[in-house]
């Protein structure tokens, strides 16, 4: 019987663990397989050419892949009746009978697949009948749910967590667990679910680390809810961390900002260097209701204090995370939360948007809070009590110029600097450039003439600004964005002026237009601009 392990991964830098987790798993129960990765980005038909050479096919599915994976499954079925359909991951763990009518799959694995997905494989390859309580079985369109959700032992899971063979450490993010389970009952998400949090041993962990160093990964990813959540564990790992580091690595963990004890931050300000750790905190809303609506209970004064203290040494890139469509948050509630939370200056702020996800409680309330979504994945709200079409739009112009402007820094430098100068909030200014830019694969020229048209500049100090910041982001010279009809005067006023070569002023130089009388000069291969 052959057999392999698949998924479509969302980018190739998202190399899956659970792929590799079960298959471990198998290779200690001595089943062959293969274990092959795609992402979603690629042809399905080639995808489906390679799979049908199986005789089962065990897909890995999340939010972002499923509908695509629902096609691969259709096509592999009707080319192969006979082919074994085995799916397991968030996505399809916690569906109703009606979210798999329209799947032609064989068995579920329901939650944590170890043990469960390699009893099922030997009851196929022995021909024996499926009974397990965590497998959801498809017969005649006849589905039979499980009873539950499984959650392995954690001494079980331990040595079966997937290792490092056949991964790109430069150009992958490298997945790890120190532990599995939440402590936290948010109403909108799927690890609310799990409430029961075990603990991977620290000798253990400190071997993977060692692993991860000795390999050079160069980011690392903790798939751990809450890394914080017991401080004394906290800092026992970041301590080893710092201490065993190999000056390149970097770690990334999620967060809860405002438990980040004051012991945690000392050491990490005192020893560690810089862009060794990335800290995601999701505070998605600053509206006391709305936060209690899903039972997120959060101290954003503690959490302002928490992050202006991390940020004192510059040591941590911070990424904040927000959700708009939350219950209990209108409009005009969302940008004073978008307004303050932008303030607390991270170098990355990301605005999701609420997603009605299966089996977690919010999708029991859809009809509490008026929600309408789309059917499809990712389930994205389109209006609710709280927020009509319209405003949806108006944010979703908003994350679209944020994404482009701050968190690919495109013009980070000169939304900085307009935010300072003048009194426009930043849900306005990023606003203001959202509604004109329709075109989502916006090119960074046709951006910056965006801003240009826009009612944003106001004096020559502007001007510089954006034209800095339009430079330093480009390695090579990028299209000018202006017309400037005399730039041989201007050249040579400029190697009179700073006493430079012809060679290296004609060489690299672009001229911008910042009035009748001045001009902007940027020599490439110095970084360095000049005023003329």
């Amino acid at each position: 019987m052959k057999i392999v392990l698949t998924t479509l991964n969302s980018k190739y830098i998202h190399p899956s663990p659970a792929l590799r987790i079960i298959s471990n798993d198998l290779k200690n129960s001595n089943i062959n397989h293969d274990l092959i990765e795609y992402t979603i980005k690629e042809d399905i038909d080639l995808i489906i050419e390679k799979l049908k050479d199986f005789d089962v096919v065990a897909f890995s599915c999340y939010i972002y892949n499923i509908e695509k994976t629902k096609d691969i499954i259709k096509k592999l079925k009707e080319i192969k009746p006979n082919i074994i359909i085995i799916l397991g991951g968030p996505e399809v763990s916690f569906s109703k009978k009606s979210d798999l009518i329209d799947i032609d799959f064989d068995y579920i694995v329901c939650g944590e697949g170890e043990k469960v997905f390699v009893e099922l494989i030997k009851g196929l390859i022995e021909n024996n009948e499926i009974s397990n309580e965590y497998i959801i079985i498809k017969k005649d369109n006849d589905i039979i749910l499980n009873k539950g959700i499984n959650y392995v032992d954690i001494d079980y899971a331990m040595p079966l967590t997937n290792d490092l063979k056949g991964l790109d450490f430069q150009n992958q993010i490298i997945y790890f667990e120190t532990s599995r389970g939440c402590p936290y009952q948010c109403t909108y998400c799927q690890a609310s679910l799990d409430n029961n949090v075990r603990n991977f041993p620290l000798e253990y962990i400190f071997k993977k680390i060692d692993e991860i160093f000795f390999n050079k990964v160069k980011i690392v990813k903790l798939l751990d809810r809450t890394f914080n959540f017991d401080t004394k564990r906290t800092n026992e790992i970041l301590n080893y961390i710092i201490e065993n580091d190999n000056k390149y690595t970097t770690f990334q963990f999620e967060i809860t900002g405002e438990l980040l004890d004051i012991s945690s931050i000392d050491l990490i300000n005192k020893k560690a260097r810089s862009n060794q750790f990335r800290f995601e905190i999701g505070i998605q809303s600053t509206n006391i209701q709305a936060n209690k609506a899903v039972l997120r209970y959060q101290d954003f004064a503690k959490l302002e204090k928490v992050i202006k203290k991390l940020q004192e040494n510059n040591k941590i890139v911070l990424h904040l995370d927000l959700i708009a469509g939350l219950p209990n948050e209108d409009l005009a509630s969302f940008k004073k939360t978008f307004n303050q939370v932008f303030a607390l200056n991270a170098q990355e702020l990301q605005l999701g948007f609420l997603k009605i996800l299966k089996g977690t409680n919010l999708n029991n309330d859809i009809d509490k809070y008026g929600y309408v979504f789309d059917e499809k994945a990712p389930y994205q709200i389109i209006e609710s009590d709280f927020l009509t079409k319209s405003d949806i739009s108006e944010i979703e112009k908003v994350e679209h110029a944020l994404e482009h402007l701050y968190n690919h820094k495109k013009a980070k430098e000169l939304v900085v600097h307009l935010l300072k100068k003048y009194e426009i909030d930043a849900f306005s200014l990023f606003n203001e450039i959202g509604n004109k830019l329709n075109n989502l694969n916006q090119q960074i020229f046709d951006i910056y003439q965006v801003i240009i048209n826009s009612s944003l500049l106001k004096d020559d100090e502007d001007w510089v600004v954006l034209y800095k910041n339009y430079y330093d982001y480009h390695k090579q010279r990028p299209k000018s964005l202006s017309i400037v009809t005399n730039k041989k005067m201007i050249l040579h006023k400029l190697i009179e002026k700073e006493q430079l070569t012809q060679n290296e002023v004609f060489a690299s130089s672009s001229i911008e237009l910042i009035n009748k009388d001045k001009y902007f000069v940027y020599l490439i291969n110095k970084r360095k601009y000049y005023l003329i």
